[in-house]
């Protein structure tokens, strides 16, 4: 479901950008007529939203840190911990666009075989996202089967520049994203999860 509603925003041009593996960016609702971001190819990944009812941010974080640059991160920790650093200097400088009730995260991550596929670097990005933006974290999760194919795992945010509440689509799943009172509560990423959905293949 999420690759048609996928398909149906880029053909109306509302989609702001196809955010990459290891990179992140920034939505506010209306600008320059965007409303949307997405990722694709979540496989064993993160994904990271910070959301308002005037702007979202997605980042897609990969359990290592790129080849090129790893040797410079001695554990895939502290590459969690600095694509979570790039996110929470991005919330920082547009605070204006989160400062509204129900502002919050979500925090996709994987589960395989009934486990949760890297809990430390889940509990770091939702503690992250509690202690330093002070912001409550509710938790995603998603399968990780075995099975390799095009477009699985896919992530699609889309808000409203009228104010209106925005929505995660992670695969078949749908969810109202704005967190807080009235949103039917929130969780720690390391506990019970808010909702399960399909994604593509272990790295």
């Amino acid at each position: 479901m999420a690759a048609a509603q996928l398909e149906k925003v880029q053909a109306s041009n509302l989609l702001k950008k196809m955010v990459q593996m290891d990179d992140y960016d920034i939505v506010r609702f209306g600008e320059a007529g965007k409303t949307c971001l997405a990722t694709r190819d979540l496989n064993s990944c993160h994904a990271v939203v910070i959301v308002s009812k005037k702007a979202a941010i997605l980042a897609h974080i990969a359990p290592h840190a790129p080849t090129a640059i790893r040797d410079q991160f001695s554990t895939a920790l502290k590459w969690t911990q600095a694509m979570m650093d790039q996110i929470i200097k991005c919330v920082q400088a547009n605070k204006s666009y989160f400062e509204n009730p129900g502002s919050g995260g979500i925090v996709i991550y994987g589960v395989y075989q009934g486990e949760i596929a890297l809990p430390d670097q889940v509990k770091l990005l939702a503690a992250s996202i509690e202690k330093i933006l002070q912001m409550p974290a509710r938790p995603f999760q998603y399968n990780v089967p075995g099975n390799p194919g095009p477009n699985k795992g896919i992530v699609l945010i889309e808000g409203n520049p009228m104010g209106l509440q925005p929505t995660l689509w992670v695969e078949e799943k749908k969810m109202g994203l704005m967190v807080g009172p009235g949103s039917g509560g929130s969780g720690s990423a390391g506990g019970k999860t808010a909702s399960t959905t399909t994604a593509g293949q272990s790295k």
